[in-house]
Parts: C-alpha cells; structure tokens; sequence
C-alpha cells in the first residue's frame, strides 16, 4: 500500500504546520526530520519515494470516505456530487419548469427547508441552477435499466392489446405469452388518419 493510503487511513488530523510527511525505514512517519508518530505504522511500498502532502492526504481521506459511504438509491437527502435524474414525484410542476423532468443534473447541497421538506440544490449540465424537493430525485437509471423498464412497459401493452371479449368471457394472453410476442419484435402501429 502507498503511503498516502496508509496516511488516509491512519492519521486522523493533519499535524500543525507539516508541509509535507515521509517514512523511515523503521516505519515510523516524519515531518521536516522530526518523528511525530512514536508507533510504527505498516511500512509503505514507496517508502524510499514517498513524500505526502496535506493536499494528497485530504483527497485520499475524502476517496475513503466516499468509498464507505453507502450508495444513495433515492430514498431520503441525495449527497452532493450525486449524478441524479429529475421525476415528477410529489411536486406540483408548472408548466415552464416541466423541461426539468427526465434530465440529469447533479446535487450541489442537500438541506431540509423551514417546512421540514428535504430539498437539494441541484446544477444541469448547461449550468442552470435550481432547488427541487429532493423527492422528485433518483438515481441515474442505466441503460440495462431504462431497457428493462421498456420491456416491461411494452409487455404491458401487449398484454391490453390482446385482452378481449366475447359474450360473457374475457379472454387474456398469459403473461409468458405476452413475452414472446414482445420479444419476436411486436410493436403497436399506429393508424393512419
């Protein structure tokens, strides 16, 4: 392991007026020659090279605590750097504002409001900024997802589109059924007008 990650995972505050940390060979850490850890921490694989910063250690702390963060699957605040997707959720649109849904933006800061409404701060990608209940957030779909959704929707479809009645009966494909025709490449035509 590097250095900088022994450090991120180890040194829980930066020492005062270190520019810079380094590693002897007997594994302890030092700061402009002076040691500043007694204990003898795991000997780094770059312990001849390496020289840590205060820059380096803060980046490699905020990439573990990143890591160990559990991902946000859309329920409760986003965090800030999340990539998330605009729904309609409970929220009340007017209609200028509708262009923001299905787009992706991703949250700046996430707060709860006066009223006690989880709210995030959200940035798309053209730079426009607003501030949406974080309710109407969820998680960038995959392209696997968005695929499946449309399976399932077209699915749907065929299922209504086969649905009949004659006399008293209602006759209905089986869903397995539905499945295949979906699946062979079945698509509703629109009529001509």
């Amino acid at each position: 392991m590097k250095l900088v990650d022994i450090l991120a995972r180890e040194l829980k505050v930066w020492p005062e007026h270190g520019q810079s940390l380094e590693q002897g060979s007997s594994g302890r850490i030092y700061k402009h020659g002076t040691s500043i850890w007694t204990s003898v921490c795991t000997l780094a694989e770059d312990l001849s090279t390496a020289v840590v910063t205060r820059a380096q250690w803060q980046a490699a702390v905020d990439t573990l605590k990143a890591e160990s963060a559990p991902a946000w699957v859309g329920i409760g605040m986003p965090p800030a750097g999340q990539c998330v997707e605009v729904h309609r959720g409970p929220a009340t649109w007017i209609e200028k504002d509708e262009w923001q849904i299905g787009k992706t933006a991703e949250v700046m800061s996430a707060f709860t409001n006066s009223r006690g409404h989880g709210i995030a701060a959200i940035q798309f990608p053209s730079g426009h900024c607003e501030c949406i209940l974080s309710a109407c957030l969820k998680p960038v779909r995959t392209p696997e997802q968005i695929a499946a959704e449309e399976r399932e929707r077209g699915i749907s479809q065929v299922l209504a589109d086969f649905e009949y009645t004659v006399g008293p009966c209602t006759h209905k494909l089986a869903r397995s059924q539905a499945e295949r025709i979906w699946d062979a490449g079945y698509r509703k035509q629109e009529a001509d007008k």
